[in-house]
């Protein structure tokens, strides 16, 4: 359609321009004898005819741009998925959701599969500084030992990014306070076993009873983990082990031999819901849920940086607020767990294949619940 425009444009604009020097052409003894210019009514009628083309035009264009940028966004999933699949081929595992708390996410674990092995030396003591970094040690201690260029590169990483929420920021980074580290516009599909779930009211109290993950050494930590992937396999130096010596030499909790509903019908990764203006409500947590780093989970809310639940549904637009929790309040984390994009109308996850699909924001949560959910006979017809 924008080809045919275009040529209902140049076809006017061919007609009327020419029309500038010669409406009236007599040809006498090889000269023009007649000859005159636009008048008024003709000039505002080619003004008002491109009007309208142009704005024929804009919505075509802004739509392919949008198509171009959804694409770019699925391929980077697709590249998160081809690095799970090189590490289970490695490690005879799923990657972990974290080995532990404030340590190395999913997501830093993919580095060395995806391209990115030094982003991952980084990390693991090939920093320039005299202190080397360690992959044991808390991200926070990593992340002050690197140099202004090493932090760069560590948030200039295409595949973390959508280019529909960040087009053209390749400097993705909060650089001080709680939740710094490099930024990304994906989580890991998170579900946490119903049963455990407390009444609800005081959001503060209660999120913790219902969302936490990052502990191995912690059971229901471990327990309450429903989706594909999990926390590492628990150390066996917890209760005896302390400090970043518990953390040097995480394994596997599952393979894909665990995700017992098919590896085509469990989202493991997805677009999380970042508010365009997350503030418009007061801001919570220093900014650590809205959009802090990646790179590691712990408390304080940090954890949905990596993680975001798929149990409440599906945030409608970058402007949509949450009520995760039923109770009214649109305050606390409430706002900020959901997983969402800014592709009108979808948001695109990863099944654990390696496929990516775009899910209609109305989609049910039931039937989200049953695609987060790796092991309970329930399979979707998405």
């Amino acid at each position: 359609m924008a080809t045919f425009f275009v040529g209902v444009l140049f076809s006017f604009l061919n007609v009327f321009f020419f029309k500038v020097c010669y409406v009236t052409l007599v040809i006498n003894k090889g000269r023009c004898v007649s000859r005159r210019a636009f008048t008024l009514v003709e000039l505002l009628v080619v003004i008002a005819i491109i009007g309208v083309l142009i704005a024929l035009l804009l919505p075509a264009v802004q739509q392919a741009r949008e198509a171009a940028r959804r694409s770019e966004c699925s391929n980077n999933l697709k590249q998160m998925g081809l690095a799970v699949h090189n590490f289970h081929d490695t490690f005879n595992g799923i990657p972990w959701l974290t080995r532990g708390g404030g340590r190395g996410s999913f997501f830093v674990e993919l580095y060395r599969f995806a391209e990115q092995a030094n982003a991952y030396e980084l990390l693991n003591g090939g920093n320039s500084a005299g202190t080397k970094t360690g992959m044991a040690k808390s991200f926070h201690t990593n992340w002050d030992l690197l140099t202004a260029d090493e932090r760069s590169a560590l948030a200039s990483i295409d595949f973390m990014t959508c280019p529909s929420r960040r087009s053209g920021d390749g400097n993705a980074m909060k650089d001080t306070g709680n939740g710094r580290g490099p930024l990304s516009d994906y989580a890991v599909v998170l579900l946490v076993d119903a049963s455990n779930k407390v009444p609800q009211g005081d959001f503060s109290t209660n999120e913790g009873q219902i969302y936490f993950i990052w502990d191995a050494c912690e059971t229901n930590h471990v327990e309450n983990q429903k989706g594909g992937v999990r926390l590492a396999k628990t150390p066996s130096g917890c209760g005896t082990i302390t400090g970043d010596d518990l953390y040097r030499s995480p394994s596997p909790r599952d393979s894909f031999a665990y995700i017992t509903d098919g590896l085509s019908n469990t989202f493991i990764v997805g677009e999380k819901h970042v508010r365009q203006e997350y503030d418009a409500f007061g801001k919570c947590c220093d900014g650590m849920m809205q959009d802090g780093s990646y790179a590691y989970a712990q408390g304080n809310w940090q954890e949905y940086n990596v993680a975001r639940t798929i149990a409440y549904g599906l945030a409608r637009g970058p402007k949509d607020v949450r009520d995760t929790d039923g109770d009214g309040d649109l305050g606390g984390p409430d706002r900020d767990i959901a997983m969402g994009s800014w592709h009108p109308g979808v948001s695109q996850f990863l099944r654990a294949d390696g496929s990516v699909s775009a899910v209609s924001v109305s989609a049910s949560r039931t039937t989200l619940n049953q695609m987060g959910h790796a092991t309970d006979g329930q399979v979707s017809s998405f």
